[in-house]
C-alpha cells in the first residue's frame, strides 16, 4: 500500500474495516453477494481444460525425471485454474451490484506482477535489524518501512494514510518534493461519544474533538472492541459497577459487553 501512494501521489488513503455481521451497512459483503449471485448462474464450470500429461508422448513420459513430471502437473493445475478464472471474470464483469455493474479482471500469475518482491519483503521483515542490512532490496525496504511509520495511523479497524504526517518530526524527500495534488487536508477526527444525545450516539464529525484536556487524542480511544479488550487484560472489568461505568463510557449495551 505504501509503496502504491507513493507511485500514485495520493494525497489521503484510508483502509476501513466495518463490523463483522453488520452485512447491510458494510459494502464489501453487499457486493461479495452479488458477485455471488453473478457466478452461481446454473451453469456448470469447466476445470480440466488441460488433462494430465495430455501433450506428452509415452516416449517423452518414459524420459522424464520425478521433477519434471511434478513440474509438469504444476504447470497444468497453473493453466487450468487461470482458465476456470476467466471464466468466472467473464462471468463477474458486467453483472449488476450496488449503484451500477461490475468490473472483473483476472490477476496475472504472482511472477508477472509489478509487485513480484514478496519473498523478499517476507524475508526483510523477519530479519534482525543487524541481519536486514545485508538482505537484497534492504535500502528501500527500510526507506518503505521509515514511510510507513511516519505517515500511517493504525487502529483497531483502520489505517490511514495523510500526506505530510512526518512534520512531526522531518519533512521527509517524498512529501518535499510531492505536495499536494488536492487541497491540504488532515486524518479524519476520531469518533468520540455524544453524552448529550439520548441512546448510543457520536458527535458529528465537525464537533469531534481531536484533543482532550490538551493532548492529541490517543488511537482508538473511545473503541468499544480495543478499550474492552484492554480492560479485560488489566482486570477492570470483573465488578458489576465496572461493566456498567464501561458501558456509560464507551456508548455499549451491557448485553453486548
Amino acid at each position: 500500500m505504501a509503496q502504491i501512494i507513493q507511485i500514485t501521489n495520493a494525497d489521503f488513503f484510508v483502509r476501513h474495516h466495518l463490523a463483522s455481521g453488520d452485512s447491510s451497512h458494510n459494502e464489501v459483503e453487499r457486493c461479495q453477494s452479488y458477485v455471488g449471485d453473478a457466478i452461481c448462474d446454473g451453469g456448470p464450470i469447466e476445470w480440466e481444460y488441460r488433462q494430465p500429461y495430455g501433450r506428452l508422448s509415452n516416449d517423452q513420459l518414459a524420459n522424464m525425471t520425478l521433477e519434471e513430471l511434478e513440474d509438469s502437473e504444476h504447470n497444468r493445475l497453473k493453466f487450468n485454474a487461470f482458465k476456470v478464472c476467466d471464466e468466472l471474470t467473464d462471468r463477474i464483469n458486467g453483472a449488476p451490484a450496488p449503484g451500477g455493474f461490475m468490473k472483473a479482471y483476472t490477476s496475472v500469475p504472482c511472477d508477472e506482477m509489478f509487485f513480484n518482491d514478496e519473498d523478499y519483503v517476507q524475508d526483510y521483515l523477519h530479519a534482525t535489524k543487524q541481519k536486514r542490512k545485508s538482505l537484497p532490496g534492504a535500502n528501500y525496504f527500510n526507506q518503505v518501512m521509515s514511510f510507513v511509520e511516519t505517515h500511517f495511523e493504525r487502529g483497531e479497524k483502520y489505517i490511514e494514510f495523510v500526506k505530510f504526517s512526518c512534520t512531526k518530526s522531518e519533512v521527509c524527500a517524498f512529501c518535499s518534493t510531492h505536495g499536494w495534488v488536492g487541497p491540504p487536508c488532515e486524518t479524519v477526527p476520531k469518533p468520540y461519544p455524544n453524552y448529550e444525545a439520548d441512546g448510543f450516539h457520536y458527535r458529528s464529525v465537525f464537533e469531534t474533538p481531536v484533543e482532550v484536556d490538551g493532548k492529541d487524542r490517543e488511537v482508538d480511544d473511545f473503541q468499544p472492541r480495543k478499550q474492552a479488550r484492554d480492560h479485560v487484560i488489566e482486570g477492570n472489568l470483573d465488578r458489576d459497577e465496572d461493566v456498567k461505568g464501561f458501558c456509560d463510557k464507551y456508548m455499549v449495551e451491557e448485553i453486548l459487553l
